[in-house]
């Protein structure tokens, strides 16, 4: 059982500077979270200040259809439903929970794994 020393619930880039910024200044712990799906608890560290990144979840497909921006806070079910909406595809895991950021970290196994390994 983990138990940070407080929790920010970033909005905005300049809400994610602000609390490096603050943390390094006070020499503190961090601890991020993306989507908040960390089940083993791994992503939290005793007495850190937690940056949630949970609510920077904007997902936008470029006018050319080439590309995805998606924030931090993203998770794949979001993804997923553009992907349908819009007729485009996206590479990623099948837990819809977690999203592209854990995923990227290890946290997740796509339909293509079996092809080409961890990631695709």
């Amino acid at each position: 059982d983990t138990s940070p020393f407080a929790a920010v619930q970033a909005l905005s880039q300049e809400d994610v500077v602000a609390v490096v910024d603050f943390v390094r200044t006070y020499n503190l712990l961090l601890s991020i979270k993306s989507t908040g799906h960390c089940y083993s608890g791994n992503c939290v560290q005793d007495d850190s200040i937690v940056l949630d990144l949970s609510k920077m979840n904007s997902i936008s497909l470029a006018p050319t259809r080439d590309s995805i921006t998606i924030g931090p806070g993203s998770n794949f079910d979001a993804l997923y439903s553009l992907n349908s909406q819009t007729g485009t595809q996206s590479v990623g895991g099948m837990c819809g929970t977690v999203g592209p950021v854990g995923f990227s970290l290890g946290g997740g196994h796509g339909p293509l794994i079996r092809s080409y390994e961890i990631g695709a």
